[in-house]
């Protein structure tokens, strides 16, 4: 059940911060190197992710178009039922086979919160929360 709704919830981050143009100043997220810190149900756990400029386009884009971006990333996985992005905050609800999640993030360019309620059928919902910063620039891939 943990495990269903921390892939969900992972699912949710890196769905909704994946995906523009070069930033202005009306962008809510910005390239790099990133680290998320999701809580829930008493536990924590902290993952690192370079969010590209392909990736961020989701988040900073109005709502119609954010709408599409998320819908057409999570096709064939999860369904998005509601997307709204009013200034510095964006709403959204998704479907992703029996477990709906809903989340509330408000972004401030080098960082974001957000609060997610995630219910799995059969299962009581459950709350968790996710801050995460930028750190910089994403690292350079090693070649061999």
């Amino acid at each position: 059940m943990l495990k269903t709704i921390l892939s969900t919830a992972l699912l949710a981050v890196i769905g909704l911060t994946l995906a523009v143009a070069p930033l202005s100043a009306a962008d809510r997220m910005q390239t790099g190197q990133w680290e998320f810190t999701h809580t829930a149900a008493g536990d924590t756990h902290t993952f690192k992710h370079c969010v590209t400029p392909d990736e961020v386009s989701i988040v900073n884009a109005e709502t119609r178009t954010a709408r599409a971006l998320a819908a057409k990333r999570a096709a064939g996985h999860c369904t998005i039922t509601d997307y709204k992005a009013d200034g510095n905050v964006v709403t959204y609800a998704m479907v992703c086979g029996t477990t709906t999640t809903q989340s509330t993030a408000t972004y401030r360019g080098d960082s974001f919160e957000a609060d997610l309620k995630t219910r799995a059928e059969g299962a009581a919902e459950v709350a968790s929360h996710i801050s995460a910063k930028r750190l910089g620039a994403c690292p350079q891939a090693t070649t061999k």
